[in-house]
């Protein structure tokens, strides 16, 4: 029975992907995934280093055009648009030169969030980083779970449909670490409203 847009929230069919080395030898990366995620369903990709997760994750993004195979995203009649999505990487990937209050308000600039909008989100959610004392510094003065933070807070102020993660905690300072749990219900808590 085909499925209509309602059905699924991404499709995925037949991907392969890989990579020309410094050698010019062919490092496969994916072959042949097939696999589809339903809307409000929290999936997890799993396996050894070098795997092609993040690959996966990043042509899900559309960060990366794979060398075959299809993708699709439905949840609504309209389907997806670029920025009904969004990533929290393994690195950092914050603006070295935004201050982390800029950093999280880019997304919602991106989308033309109002200056009102912008602001209470912005400090919303820099609030549940707990890094509200932090909201003028630049990246080069915080430590690397903070700068993790900030992408996470960026990700989610922009409400997206489809959040991505890259092992987004496995960077977080010893202290973060502790408060993980909490985070992780934040995040479940955010995803269940879709």
């Amino acid at each position: 029975m085909p499925m209509n847009n309602k059905d699924y929230a991404i499709k995925v069919n037949n991907l392969d992907h890989f990579f020309i080395s410094n050698d010019d030898k062919k490092m496969e990366a994916l072959r042949d995934v097939s696999f589809i995620i339903k809307p409000g369903e929290f999936s997890a990709i799993l396996g050894p280093s070098g795997c092609g997760k993040s690959t996966l994750l990043r042509i899900l993004a559309g960060m990366i055009k794979p060398i075959r195979g299809k993708i699709e995203f439905g949840i609504n009649d309209t389907g997806f648009k670029n920025n009904d999505f969004a990533m929290i990487f393994q690195s950092f990937a914050i603006f070295p030169w935004l201050n982390v209050y800029e950093n999280v308000e880019f997304g919602l600039k991106m989308k033309n969030f109002s200056f009102i909008e912008r602001a209470n989100k912005v400090e919303e959610h820099i609030k549940e980083i707990g890094l509200t004392d932090f909201k003028k510094t630049y990246p080069k003065d915080l430590s690397g779970g903070m700068k993790q933070r900030v992408g996470i807070a960026r990700a989610l102020a922009i409400e997206p449909k489809l959040l991505f993660m890259d092992e987004p905690f496995s960077s977080l300072d010893a202290f973060t670490a502790n408060g993980l749990p909490i985070l992780l219900m934040k995040l479940l808590k955010w995803l269940i409203k879709f």
